[in-house]
């Protein structure tokens, strides 16, 4: 039986691109998309962690902002961590493309419209 782990969200940026550079160093990007829907009469909204790598990171650190409309195409993935000696689990995104619709974060100058990753990666961390 075969599987797959797809997921797609159009959202709203909730915050501007942290850029960060892994002890390996690679360049890794992470923001939060607000997805919404209307279920009986009210809005809900579900943040969506989404991180991407290398090439894509740099150029959504470089273009994206917070309130910027954006297509986040790639796979989930979940993790756990320590925080305050509790241990806690995350569940993220891991973006392989980016397509970049515009809104409240839209810059002067001309950005590209959509930006793509390599081959799937895995955390470094």
């Amino acid at each position: 039986m075969a599987s797959l782990n797809k997921c797609i969200f159009i959202g709203n940026l909730g915050r501007d691109p942290e850029i960060k550079t892994s002890s390996g160093g690679k360049d890794m990007c992470n923001f939060s998309i607000a997805v919404s829907r209307k279920a009986k009469g009210e809005e809900q909204t579900e943040w969506i962690r989404v991180i991407c790598f290398d090439k894509l990171a740099s150029t959504c650190g470089q273009y994206l902002r917070k309130g910027q409309s954006a297509y986040v195409e790639g796979r989930l993935q979940t993790r756990t961590y320590q925080k305050d000696g509790v241990e806690k689990m995350a569940v993220e995104l891991i973006a392989n493309e980016v397509v970049f619709l515009g809104g409240k974060g839209q810059h002067d100058e001309p950005a590209p419209s959509k930006a793509k990753e390599s081959p799937d990666e895995e955390l470094p961390f």
